[in-house]
């Protein structure tokens, strides 16, 4: 069994840095952007169990 779309949708895509900027600029948006989403997400799930943590006690 794969991944499911929730974990392949994380980011969007910026339409206009891929059609205005260079190859290497619009690469290394590409990649900035799923690394700030990553990012994002992980910190969404720590607050989550911090809550629930504070909540059970």
């Amino acid at each position: 069994m794969g991944k499911g779309n929730h974990d392949r949708k994380l980011f969007c895509i910026d339409r206009f840095a891929r059609h205005w900027y260079c190859q290497h600029a619009r690469l290394n948006r590409l990649r900035s952007d799923k690394r700030m989403a990553k990012r994002l997400v992980r910190r969404r799930v720590k607050d989550e169990l911090r809550k629930r943590e504070l909540d059970h006690w």
